[in-house]
């Protein structure tokens, strides 16, 4: 069994990573940690390597903090994931979250976004790890489709 999303590189693991690890190996044949911003990518890259063989990493940019940030930033994001490919699973944690966003020009920022995202997905045949929040119809009839995903998804 393979936990497909979760954030062992969150701060406050710091103390206890190594045991929260430990028992994860108990129960799990792997844990996929998705990066979710510049800082966590590199988190999650250096873990997958002090952890090899157990924890694998995906780089991505929440879509609550993408829409905020400028493009220079989500430029750096995009270089990144295409630097590391070759360690990467998939582009992610990426997506949409309109429960937390209601105005509309930040739900347009990070549509256009979350399209950037796929693109790279797309050219480089990597997997897409998407989180979606109350947008199941947007995402699933998205223009820009990827063939390989994995979907995070809560609903209330």
């Amino acid at each position: 069994m393979i936990d497909t999303h979760c954030h062992i590189d969150f701060d406050e693991f710091d103390e206890d990573r190594d045991n929260v690890i430990s028992r994860a190996k108990e129960k799990l044949n792997a844990v996929i940690n998705s990066g979710y911003g510049l800082e966590s990518n590199a988190k999650a890259l250096a873990l997958s390597k002090e952890y090899e063989g157990f924890v694998y990493p995906t780089f991505g940019f929440h879509p609550v903090s993408s829409q905020n940030s400028p493009q220079e930033e989500i430029d750096a994001a995009h270089n990144q994931m295409i630097e590391h490919l070759d360690e990467i699973l998939a582009v992610g944690e990426v997506g949409m979250d309109f429960f937390y966003c209601t105005d509309k020009s930040l739900r347009a920022r990070q549509q256009e976004i979350f399209t950037g995202f796929i693109e790279i997905a797309n050219e480089y045949k990597i997997y897409l790890a998407m989180s979606h929040l109350m947008l199941e119809n947007m995402v699933y009839n998205s223009e820009t489709q990827t063939q390989k995903f994995t979907l995070t998804a809560f609903e209330n």
